[in-house]
């Protein structure tokens, strides 16, 4: 929502014409379980509108700089819709903290491997099949 749109809802709110919980409601994002695509504005604002942590079953890849910023989440994220995971953006997750669930990743090549093995995060991986060797 744009500042702009903020500040009309915030009028309309002060003149009472709808309720201090409806203006809340509105400045919510949608539920990050139904979330089909990431960058790093609408990360933050999921980062910063939670304290719960972050399931994002629906996406399916997302970028360095947005796994950047999921990474400083307090609770920890869930990227269960993840299928492949590059060296850089596993490295900007392992910045994560507390905890970081890869859940649907199958194979993971060295690069990232290597990256996540260094985080301090609680790590799931449940469905990893295996992991790629260098050729």
């Amino acid at each position: 929502m744009s500042s702009r749109s903020v500040a009309a809802v915030g009028r309309v709110a002060a003149a009472g014409l709808v309720s201090c919980a409806a203006v809340a409601s509105a400045l919510q994002p949608p539920s990050p379980r139904t979330v089909t695509r990431l960058d790093p504005a609408v990360a933050a604002r999921y980062v910063g509108a939670s304290a719960d942590r972050l399931e994002f079953p629906r996406v399916g890849a997302i970028d360095p700089a947005t796994a950047d910023v999921l990474a400083r989440h307090e609770a920890g994220v869930e990227l269960d819709g993840l299928r492949t995971l590059d060296g850089p953006t596993a490295e900007a997750l392992a910045r994560c903290r507390t905890r970081l669930g890869l859940d649907g990743l199958r194979r993971l090549d060295p690069e990232a491997a290597d990256a996540l093995a260094r985080s301090p995060a609680h790590l799931t991986l449940a469905s990893l099949d295996g992991l790629s060797s260098p050729t």
